[in-house]
């Protein structure tokens, strides 16, 4: 489990501390050698189901529509004004007024990503006798098991992979990269690496061969978690990793610029780290390949 780092405190995840106008941020402590390198990015994706991963969708309507589970339990976190919307006898049997069936697939499809999307970022799924009939798989039994003491991500991961798994026919597996971002580390110098991104976010790192993580620094307007690394982490995120809202101001940037936000960050940075930044990388959206870390040679 990760330590983090609130006002100058060590306390564990989930633990939130107010940062008074008088209070210092955290320090780490860090070698002389030690680099700062800056990732960012607006949002992962996917954050939900994405159109293209919404296939059987009549099966799928039907499935909603209809008394059985987990179906009908699903629905209970869906928007009634969205699903009473698209989830109708008209649109289980193929259509919508005079649409071509062409454009009833686009709509149907659309709508039912929107209503998903919303149900997967609010909701809770899992109930023990809907799932009854589902087979799950171990990491998605581990995650189910952890109850009030899942982080966001691992609720909406949760969610996510049980509408693939109770409708196999209908939507498409969850992706690897679901709402995440992937980050190697090359080796060289020992790098304090600040990840920034507004929507929520798992930062997955890896550390090649010769590389030191000396710590990690969180940003973002919601959730943020890191995994791949046992350093010290200074949480700066607006929402903590259980989703509930703490007393960080949100702080967020995936481009260099003169904006304020921007120039409190690097001038925070630099107060933790005693250093300036080394290297940014910053993206609206991550790409298909990792953000590759580049310190300098030791």
């Amino acid at each position: 489990m990760h330590n983090y780092l609130l006002t100058g405190l060590v306390l564990l995840i989930g633990v939130r501390t107010t940062r008074g106008a008088d209070v210092p941020l955290p320090k780490l402590e860090l070698q002389a050698t030690a680099e700062v390198h800056y990732v960012g990015v607006y949002e992962p994706l996917p954050k939900g189901v994405t159109i293209a991963e919404v296939t059987g969708w009549q099966a799928l309507v039907k499935a909603f529509r209809g008394k059985d589970v987990p179906g009908a339990h699903i629905r209970k976190s869906f928007s009634k004004d969205l699903a009473d919307d698209i989830l109708t006898e008209e649109v289980e049997n193929g259509r919508i007024g005079d649409l071509r069936p062409g454009n009833v697939d686009r709509i149907v499809r659309q709508k039912l990503a929107m209503i998903l999307n919303q149900a997967i970022q609010t909701g809770n799924f899992y109930d023990k006798d809907a799932f009854a009939k589902v087979v799950m798989t171990k990491p998605i039994k581990d995650v189910v098991e952890l109850g009030d003491n899942r982080t966001t991500f691992q609720t909406q991961w949760m969610n996510r992979e049980l509408l693939a798994l109770a409708f196999p026919n209908s939507i498409a597996p969850t992706p690897a990269n679901f709402q995440s971002v992937y980050v190697t580390v090359n080796a060289g110098k020992p790098v304090v690496l600040v990840f920034s991104s507004y929507h929520q976010c798992r930062w997955r790192v890896t550390v090649e061969k010769g590389a030191t993580v000396a710590g990690v620094v969180l940003y973002g307007g919601f959730a943020q978690e890191v995994t791949g690394t046992d350093a010290p982490v200074v949480y700066r995120a607006g929402k903590l990793p259980n989703g509930k809202r703490g007393t960080m101001d949100g702080l967020h940037a995936s481009k260099q610029d003169d904006s304020n936000t921007y120039k409190r960050i690097i001038a925070e940075i630099k107060e933790i780290t005693s250093k300036e930044l080394t290297s940014f990388q910053g993206q609206y959206q991550p790409g298909p390949e990792p953000f590759v870390v580049k310190p300098g040679a030791k």
